[in-house]
């Protein structure tokens, strides 16, 4: 198949195939996975609200103000010599 033309399912399969046999080992994704690090849940669900409806939008909002009582608690139960 020439670029951009749609290609046949099989032909898809044995594009993937043969990328997994030049790459043992290697894991195919359809986008890019951010490190563990850079995942935060308030980020996460602030990105995923913008996509939901009224209702789904006020749980979200819920459970993000939940995390922040958290981390707030998580503040004010830290010892000051920086001990929990």
């Amino acid at each position: 198949a020439k670029a951009g033309e749609p290609i046949s399912l099989a032909d898809y399969a044995a594009a993937i195939k043969a990328e997994k046999e030049r790459h043992p080992g290697a894991d195919l994704s359809a986008c890019e996975i951010p490190p563990a690090s850079s995942l935060d849940p308030m980020s996460m669900l602030n990105d995923i609200r913008r996509f939901c409806g009224p209702r789904t939008q006020e749980n979200i909002d819920q459970m993000i103000n939940l995390l922040v009582m958290v981390q707030m608690l998580e503040v004010f139960h830290a010892d000051p010599e920086g001990e929990p």
